[in-house]
């Protein structure tokens, strides 16, 4: 009978220390995302707009209704969900509008990177793909770094794009269906706008793979009712949502767009990373007739084909596909090699160190992005005088002073006229804003001082010394441009 060669200090070694690396591994992974956006923070960068704005509401308490000017139909929270779970934390730790912010965009960062990092076999495929990001499109990472639900609905999407194949088998895969409803469902429910999921069923369609398409779309459906039965609302939360984007790009002026709507201007660096992804594959003797037919390859170049209608399409859609195709192209040829398992520690910290350079270093001045100064006097103890009384509105055609003061007084008594979506106006407002826009005089603000009540103030930003020439008005200059009119004494509707 055969017996066994003694163990050598080698294959000890290996059969005490090789199960443990896969998962040192992962966990340095882990690691290494969870460092790159605390070192970020520490820079001193700060989202500049929505993730201030769910902060605020979550500790203000407040429906959306009793914080901005909004039209009569609209009556259901966008991000019911996202509200929800920021009003946990903010119920369970106390944690201010400043604190939510930072939590938001940890904890956002993290998730994203989570799902990849503990699906892949080789989670160090990921640090390597988003290495390859940091190198080719530096500007972009900000994007991960802003602290707002749509970043939910891109943890959905890489969820989707990792799981797809599961559904395309013969057999249904019960635990891959359910994983993508839940992610579907829980996108849905903190962000608007589930209907762009349709791009990743198209782009699986595109493929040919119509059992996968079939099934993800009743995945996608099924997600989506469920946010709406969870929103409280079910057929307003539905209407709202797919309303959204008209009300939105629809009836705005494209200078009113906010950067992710305007079109993509970014050099197609990424583009040539794919292409040379491609190519070294097939240099390995590795190329298949169906690699092109991939769903997220498919998916990739939509999403930058859109890009030119608006960057989101690319940013949020086509850009995760591309980082997770690569991750599997990098796993694949990872998988072929036959290295010893405690070399991939060494790899791992390599690429994971390179990561933390790459993306926390201010390249192009990106982590040196500070919050908007501008209105700032209004918060002076000498301008309390200058700002609405309890229950009047703030009249401003600015949307950053909405972001400035709400986040720093979300307990204030008064209304905002401009949000967060001027698009959300009252038609009579939206057109005053238009106006504005067109023109930019204070003179086409005059409809709102002509109906404004004594309690109400107008605020605009000048470059002094000139006033604004709506003499209906009292003036106060409060410092850089800023200059607050209320109705003078003695007018005022009754």
């Amino acid at each position: 009978m055969p017996t066994a060669d003694p163990p050598t200090e080698e294959t000890a070694f290996r059969g005490r220390e090789a199960p443990s690396i896969p998962a040192l591994v992962r966990l340095l992974a882990i690691g290494v995302m969870l460092v790159v956006p605390l070192r970020v923070l520490g820079t001193g960068f700060l989202p500049p707009d929505d993730a201030l704005r769910h902060a605020a509401k979550v500790v203000s308490g407040k429906s959306w209704p009793e914080i901005l000017v909004l039209r009569s139909d609209v009556t259901v929270d966008p991000h019911p969900g996202w509200h929800a779970l920021l009003g946990l934390v903010h119920r369970a730790t106390g944690a201010g509008t400043h604190a939510l912010v930072l939590i938001a965009v940890v904890a956002l960062f993290l998730v994203v990177n989570a799902v990849p990092l503990l699906s892949l076999r080789r989670p160090e495929a990921w640090l390597a793909s988003w290495l390859a990001l940091c190198v080719l499109d530096p500007p972009i990472l900000v994007r991960f770094m802003l602290g707002r639900p749509f970043l939910v609905s891109t943890t959905a999407l890489v969820t989707l794009c990792l799981l797809w194949r599961r559904l395309a088998v013969p057999r249904l895969d019960y635990r891959a269906a359910g994983l993508s409803t839940l992610a579907v469902a829980l996108a849905a429910w903190t962000h608007p706008s589930w209907y762009l999921f349709a791009l990743f069923l198209g782009a699986v369609l595109a493929a040919g793979e119509r059992r996968a398409a079939f099934r993800l779309t009743v995945c996608v459906g099924a997600g989506v009712l469920v946010a709406a039965a969870l929103s409280g609302q079910f057929v307003a939360f539905l209407w709202e949502s797919a309303r959204h984007p008209f009300l939105v790009v629809g009836t705005m002026d494209p200078r009113t767009l906010v950067s992710e709507l305007k079109p993509n201007g970014t050099p197609p660096f990424m583009l040539f990373g794919i292409v040379g992804l491609l190519a070294w594959r097939a240099a390995r003797g590795r190329w298949r007739d169906d690699v092109l037919r991939d769903p997220l390859l498919i998916l990739a170049a939509a999403g930058w084909v859109l890009g030119y209608v608006s960057l989101r399409f690319w940013s949020d859609w086509g850009l995760p596909a591309a980082l997770v195709w690569a991750a599997l192209e990098i796993e694949e040829w990872l998988e072929e090699r036959s290295a010893r398992e405690w070399r991939r520690l060494g790899v791992a910290a390599v690429v994971g160190l390179s990561v933390v350079l790459a993306s926390t270093t201010d390249v192009m001045g990106r982590w040196s992005l500070r919050l908007d100064r501008t209105y700032l006097p209004l918060l002076q103890p000498d301008a309390a005088g200058w700002l609405p009384e309890p229950g009047g509105i703030l009249y401003c055609p600015d949307v950053a002073l909405f972001h400035q003061l709400f986040y720093r007084r979300p307990d204030a008594g008064w209304r905002y006229m401009v949000g967060f979506e001027p698009g959300l106006l009252p038609p009579e407002d939206l057109a005053v804003y238009r106006e504005f826009l067109k023109q930019g005089t204070a003179e086409t603000l005059r409809p709102w001082a002509s109906k404004m009540q004594p309690r109400d103030r107008l605020v605009v930003a000048l470059a002094p010394p000139a006033s604004p020439a709506i003499p209906e008005l009292e003036w106060k200059h409060l410092g850089g441009g800023v200059w607050s009119g209320r109705v003078p004494a003695g007018r005022g509707q009754p």
